[in-house]
């Protein structure tokens, strides 16, 4: 079952954004197996990281590769992400 994921870091994860996205290619583990949709957004205290995974286990997989590095640069988040069941998709017409 699919689910969806929001990272609500603490303030300062968006100074360091590129930082994990270049270590995460870097050890080849980025784009993740599972991971449908990422988007980032925000600055500051307001950034905020969204996703969709095809399911909690390729979320949890890929999580536990994801930690060392948001603790190499210090990230830390303001709550665990909730897995939450997709109840919907629309993907909307472009121009």
């Amino acid at each position: 079952m699919a689910i969806t994921l929001l990272f609500e870091p603490k303030a300062g994860a968006d100074l360091q954004y590129d930082s994990v996205m270049k270590d995460m290619k870097d050890q080849g583990i980025w784009p993740p197996e599972g991971l449908t949709y990422h988007a980032a957004s925000g600055a500051g205290a307001d950034f905020k990281v969204f996703e969709v995974w095809e399911s909690e286990q390729h979320a949890q997989k890929f999580g536990a590769l994801l930690k060392p590095i948001l603790q190499k640069h210090k990230i830390e988040l303001s709550r665990e992400p909730r897995p939450q069941p997709v109840k919907n998709t629309v993907k909307g017409k472009s121009l």
